[in-house]
C-alpha cells in the first residue's frame, strides 16, 4: 500500500485523474541508495516493525474488519466512533480473530493522515489493559473508551488485547 517511491520518503505529485493520457503512470525506480540515509533508515525500521506485528498476529490477516460497510459518502465516525473523519483526516477501525493457539486477538487501529497532531476519543471493543504495539506502551481502557488521545501527525496507534 506504499506508493512507489515512498519507501524511502520520496514524494511524487500524482494527478487524481489524468483523463487516460498516461501521464499518471510512469516508471519510478526504487532508489536503493536512499535506504541507508537519515530518512530511509528510520523508515526501514518502521516497516520492519509493522511487518513483524502483522506476522505475529493472524487477526491482522483475517477478514474481520469493522466498520465493514463503509460508503464513499461517509465522512464522519459512525455511532460507535469508528470509521473516517475526513475533516481531521483520522481513521479508526477494529480488527479481530484467533491467534495460533485459538485465543481471541482484538485490535483497534487509529491513523492520523494529517500534518498536525489530533486529539480523539478512541472507542474499544473491550475494557482492560491494551498494548500499543506501534509505540510500545500500555493503556488502561475503562468504559470501552480512551478519551482525548493525542495521535501524532502522520502516525498512528495499533492497540492490541488478547483474550
Amino acid at each position: 500500500m506504499i506508493q512507489n517511491g515512498q519507501e524511502f520518503a520520496e514524494d511524487y505529485w500524482l494527478m487524481e485523474d489524468d483523463r487516460a493520457s498516461g501521464r499518471r503512470v510512469k516508471p519510478r525506480p526504487l532508489r536503493w541508495d536512499f535506504e541507508g540515509d537519515n530518512i530511509g533508515r528510520p523508515l526501514g525500521n518502521v516497516y520492519r516493525k509493522l511487518i513483524q506485528i502483522r506476522r505475529d498476529h493472524p487477526a491482522l490477516r483475517s477478514n474481520n474488519f469493522y466498520p465493514d460497510n463503509w460508503q464513499a459518502w461517509m465522512n464522519e465516525f459512525n455511532a460507535d466512533g469508528y470509521g473516517l473523519r475526513s475533516s481531521d483526516q483520522i481513521a479508526i477501525y477494529h480488527r479481530w480473530g484467533n491467534d495460533a493457539d485459538g485465543a481471541l486477538e482484538r485490535f483497534i487501529i487509529v491513523l492520523n493522515f494529517s500534518r498536525v497532531d489530533r486529539f480523539v476519543d478512541i472507542p474499544f471493543s473491550a475494557s482492560g489493559r491494551w498494548r500499543d504495539l506501534l509505540n510500545d506502551q500500555d493503556v488502561d481502557v475503562l468504559g470501552f473508551v480512551l478519551p482525548n488521545q493525542r495521535i501524532n501527525s502522520n502516525w498512528g496507534r495499533i492497540f492490541f488485547l488478547r483474550s
